[in-house]
């Protein structure tokens, strides 16, 4: 039997390894490149929804805060109502605080056509937004119904230019998490844990807490996603809901501090406005909660409409006592009507807290996983071109070594 000579046994077997791991990095490569298009699709989607949620959310601190606001201007601070002030705060706060995490969550997932934002310039409008309520609380019980009114106006103009501001980021998160919603939909496939030797590579690479979390989240995500979905979708129907109550609320109090004078005569129009749009989203919410499979929900949101009417009806009540019979005639509907808004908020706050409280539990492992795999990502593509440049130096080499051999003495 023939026997290679010495001097090409070294040559061979380094062109053999090299080649053999080049082809492992190669089809690792592959394997890797559908996996992360698959992570991405659905961390694109997931990203998208909490972007939406956090947007609402700020929506609503807008409102909060422009609410309290107006709620003290109409009361003058008597009878033990003057609250709005500190709870104005709260909902700054919660504001600046969520403009946080919405920087983040932006930066953590920026696109082409969504590039990160400067939310700088919404901060300070926004800063100047609570600054000019103040003053304008301040003229209604210090100066009275006309120069208070004058910073009404003023106040009302910033509020709305915010929320249109936080309306057209909430439009397009909302299609953005759609056009994500579709292709995973359309793409949707059970998923099992990576294995093989075209996963051997890149899947150990991660490392076992992180692979831990990898499986957990597609897991989560691929099985569980109508469920997952479904949630998401039920606390953005939510938040939609709670923005329309702070909205009716908002504009009857308005009315009640403005006394309908100076031309500030359009709280009942807009109220009924926000009525109609809560009362036609609302089947549409209970229909997710029967979705979501939650029977208790149900039950305990079943009378949410009457609630609502009540209420409604109350600040009606509360804007015509204040019109006909200033703060002395109308401060005793304020509490009652301030306590049936505070239970539909904190109803409805029930299915969007928890849905927050889980996305940032879910978010550490998101981000650990999006992170891992872009270190994967350029650690393959390194091991694949170093042994892609071994095996070719080990050709050269061995054919320089094979024509040495063949060549006369």
């Amino acid at each position: 039997m023939h026997t290679p000579p010495k001097n090409l046994r070294l040559p061979w077997i380094l062109f053999l390894t090299s080649g053999c791991f080049t082809l492992l990095c190669l089809i690792n490569l592959f394997s890797f490149h559908e996996h992360r298009a698959t992570f991405l699709e659905k961390y694109a989607f997931y990203s998208s929804q909490k972007c939406l949620i956090q947007t609402r959310n700020l929506f609503n601190n807008v409102s909060q805060v422009q609410n309290q606001l107006t709620d003290i201007s109409a009361t003058l601070g008597l009878d033990n109502l003057d609250q709005g002030f500190d709870r104005a705060r709260e909902e700054t706060d919660a504001f600046h605080a969520g403009l946080i995490n919405l920087r983040q969550l932006l930066e953590k997932h920026p696109t082409k056509e969504n590039p990160v934002p400067d939310l700088s310039a919404l901060e300070a409008r926004f800063d100047l937004f609570h600054s000019l309520g103040i003053e304008m609380a301040h003229a209604y019980i210090q100066n009275g119904t006309f120069r208070g009114n004058q910073k009404m106006k003023l106040f009302d103009a910033e509020a709305d230019q915010l929320r249109d501001t936080l309306n057209e980021m909430s439009t397009f998160h909302k299609e953005h998490a759609e056009f994500w919603r579709k292709k995973i939909t359309r793409h949707a496939h059970a998923f099992s844990a990576p294995g093989g030797v075209g996963n051997l590579l890149w899947f150990h690479l991660m490392g076992d807490q992180t692979r831990t979390h990898y499986v957990q989240f597609m897991t989560l995500l691929v099985q569980t996603a109508p469920h997952q979905d479904n949630r998401m979708r039920l606390s953005i129907a939510a938040g939609e809901l709670q923005g329309q109550v702070i909205q009716v609320q908002q504009w009857l109090t308005d009315l009640a501090a403005t006394r309908g004078q100076d031309g500030l005569d359009e709280g009942n129009t807009k109220a009924r406005l926000a009525a109609e749009n809560f009362l036609a989203a609302l089947p549409a919410f209970l229909e997710l909660i029967r979705e979501h499979d939650n029977e208790t929900a149900l039950g305990k949101t079943a009378d949410l409409e009457r609630q609502f009417k009540t209420f409604y009806r109350t600040g009606q009540e509360l804007a015509k006592a204040y019109i006909l019979g200033g703060a002395k005639r109308g401060n005793p509907f304020m509490r009652a009507f301030d306590k049936q808004a505070e239970e539909l908020n904190t109803e409805l706050k029930s299915y969007i807290d928890p849905t927050l409280d889980d996305a940032n539990t879910e978010s550490f492992q998101m981000d650990l996983v999006h992170d891992s795999l872009q270190e994967i990502r350029k650690i393959l593509f390194f091991l694949s071109f170093l042994s892609l440049i071994v095996t070719i130096a080990a050709s050269a080499w061995l054919a320089s070594c094979r024509r040495l051999h063949s060549a006369p003495e």
